[in-house]
């Protein structure tokens, strides 16, 4: 099945171009619109939020201030102040009203709502009677919350049990690992709880693509999962992987270059380009514009260095 990738055409309305040729499938008539995820693509029509399908056919009519991508069958959209899980054909989902707008990981979703935060399953039940006060998306089974009856971060899993307690702030895990700030700064812990990648780093990211983005001295860079750092701190400015790459930034005024997991890089952005999107699927949205002409131009570039439209 072929995939379609939302493009701009010049400083017009958006549509949607076949990944492999390029070609227009679903010709520019929309204010905005994301990737597909789930079948669905988000769409902005004269200032509100709906949905389309491969075909072009809004499937979900634009009527809410704003949404997230499909996650899980679900997507979080926004309508009069509210913030309700929506099915594929707009259905919504019997479960609390949220206070905030959330996306299902792992079939859970971490929801903030009546001054607590708890987790709900797909069908919208409570997946236990435990209540938070805030706690990150699951992630491997676990996620990152506070508790602040103990007055500390803790991981817990799907059934609300304390699996492991931390003296830091806590993200979540990722190939086996988490970040957690200790009082001199950021290091990597297992699920046991043991710090194997001792910092201290002044940040440090989950894991992607086997690579965790960390910074000190002012610096970013990436280390692997045994903490060996395969790409040097030296960049000022840094994505985390996806898809393989990473954009990096040497100086403050140099072009973006996208780097693999070794640090070697593989391409560099087109002079007068910057980026607008990580890699995502072997491909990134960049963007060139001038303020004299008005011109603005969007180009996909992907992982081989080739771009849609030709840059």
């Amino acid at each position: 099945m072929r995939e379609l990738l939302p493009l701009r055409r010049g400083a017009g309305q958006v549509g949607f171009i076949d990944r492999d040729t390029g070609q227009w499938v679903i010709e520019p008539r929309f204010d905005f619109a994301a990737r597909f995820s789930e079948g669905r693509s988000l769409v902005r029509v004269n200032g509100r939020y709906g949905f389309v399908d491969p075909g072009g056919e809004l499937v979900i009519a634009p009527e809410f201030n704003g949404a997230n991508w499909f996650s899980c069958g679900f997507s979080c959209a926004t309508k009069a102040g509210l913030h309700r899980f929506i099915d594929p054909v707009g259905a919504v989902l019997d479960a609390p009203t949220l206070e905030a707008p959330v996306s299902f990981k792992e079939n859970l979703a971490v929801i903030r709502t009546k001054d607590t935060t708890r987790v709900i399953r797909l069908d919208g039940s409570f997946a236990h009677r435990r209540r938070i006060e805030f706690a990150r998306p699951f992630s491997e089974g676990l996620s990152a919350a506070f508790d602040d009856e103990d007055d500390q971060w803790q991981y817990l899993d799907s059934n609300g049990e304390t699996v492991l307690k931390v003296d830091g702030v806590a993200e979540s895990f990722s190939h086996g690992l988490a970040p957690v700030k200790l009082a001199k700064g950021w290091s990597y812990l297992n699920r046991a709880g043991e710090v194997v990648i001792a910092g201290p780093f002044t940040t440090a990211l989950p894991f992607t693509d086997g690579r965790g983005l960390v910074q000190k001295r002012g610096r970013f860079g990436f280390v692997d999962v045994t903490g060996v750092e395969v790409v040097p701190c030296q960049y000022v400015a840094a994505e985390r992987f996806a898809s393989g790459r990473a954009w990096v930034r040497s100086h403050a005024k140099s072009g973006s270059q996208a780097i693999d997991v070794d640090g070697s890089v593989k391409l560099t952005a087109p002079d007068g380009f910057e980026l607008l999107a990580p890699f995502l699927k072997g491909c990134a949205l960049i963007a060139k514009s001038n303020a004299f002409t008005r011109e603005y131009v969007e180009h996909y570039v992907f992982t081989d260095g080739r771009t849609h439209p030709p840059a």
